[in-house]
């Protein structure tokens, strides 16, 4: 059972190969249950339902960006929504990826109040990432329409367009 507040992280299996078909697949995924961190505390953004609590990007060896973010809701969400993750340089993309919260493993549904998602993002770039030059962009949109939902400060309460600038908190 979790207990809220709770930071939860879908985490996949490696991947196997089908004994039938030959193609490559997870073979399962695994939720794991933490005590959050005293920093995810307070949203940086609003997303209509979902809360933007704070985001971490790691380079990875390979050159790609990992980017977790971790989002909270006070209930479950109504909608099926997309999380896109834009590397920018001067409105440039340079990188991205688009999945659903937790790449679809944490259902709209199971949503419930104080629990934490931990979402996962792989950004590939052809060339190394610059934090001096680049900005990265955390939005959502609808899954069924691909309107961005728009973004609401929370030090002003106030609209600031259709994505969170990372590090403009």
């Amino acid at each position: 059972i979790l207990v809220p507040p709770a930071l939860i992280s879908a985490v996949n299996s490696e991947l196997v190969y089908g004994e039938v078909d030959e193609s490559v697949y997870q073979m399962f995924v695994r939720y794991e249950s933490e005590e959050p961190p005293e920093i995810l505390a307070d949203p940086a953004a609003e997303f209509g339902a979902l809360s933007l609590l704070w985001a971490d990007v790691l380079e990875l060896a390979d050159g790609r960006l990992q980017v977790d973010v971790y989002w909270r809701s006070d209930r479950a969400l109504d909608e099926e929504l997309v999380v896109f993750v834009h590397v920018v340089d001067q409105e440039k993309l340079l990188g991205q990826h688009d999945a659903p919260p937790a790449e679809g493993r944490w259902k709209q549904d199971w949503w419930r109040a104080g629990q934490i998602i931990r979402d996962r993002h792989i950004v590939n770039l052809d060339d190394p990432y610059d934090a001096t030059r680049q900005q990265i962009l955390i939005g959502l949109y609808q899954a069924s329409t691909g309107e961005r939902l728009p973004v609401t400060g929370i030090t002003a309460g106030e609209s600031v367009g259709d994505a969170w600038t990372m590090g403009s908190e």
